[in-house]
């Protein structure tokens, strides 16, 4: 059933050899730290895969994902505390 006011999240990328089970965990955290903080969504009006090399450097994207497992954990540790 369609609802006007009703959203709706399709995720296309995510790369095949990551576990779809921890993708999906990070997901729903993710989700669920943004409704614990009240954030509101706000329009997309730029693809980050569409600024070129720069990715999303152009929307303030400048953090990467940590190297290592061992670099995940210290920033998983530090994040939780």
């Amino acid at each position: 059933m369609w609802a006007p006011n009703s959203h709706n999240l399709e995720l296309k990328r995510v790369g095949g050899t990551s576990n779809p089970y921890l993708v999906l965990g990070a997901i729903v955290a993710a989700g669920l730290e943004g409704v614990r903080s009240k954030r509101q969504l706000g329009d997309c009006d730029q693809m980050a895969a569409e600024n070129g090399s720069r990715g999303g450097n152009n929307l303030g994207i400048n953090d990467r994902l940590p190297p290592s497992i061992g670099e995940a954990r210290k920033w998983l540790w530090t994040a939780l505390r």
